[in-house]
């Protein structure tokens, strides 16, 4: 175990919607839903789990949209 931190990260940049991949939002999102939407084609999650997953992906990304916003 050593007592000292082998990584630095943040610097007091937020985590998303600053810069960088994260910056564009929507783009993000859009994403997550089309992997989700994949999964449900693919038969690796059912409907009800996908609905859930869907739901909570856009609950997330609102989540987001307010933080940036109150950020600025």
């Amino acid at each position: 175990m050593l007592n000292e931190s082998l990584v630095i990260t943040g610097n007091g940049k937020p985590h998303f919607g600053f810069s960088g991949l994260s910056s564009n939002l929507k783009e993000m999102e859009k994403g997550e839903l089309k992997n989700l939407k994949l999964a449900y084609k693919l038969k690796i999650v059912g409907f009800f789990e996908y609905a859930f997953l869907v739901v909570f992906s856009l609950a997330k990304y609102l989540r987001r949209i307010l933080i940036v916003k109150t950020r600025k």
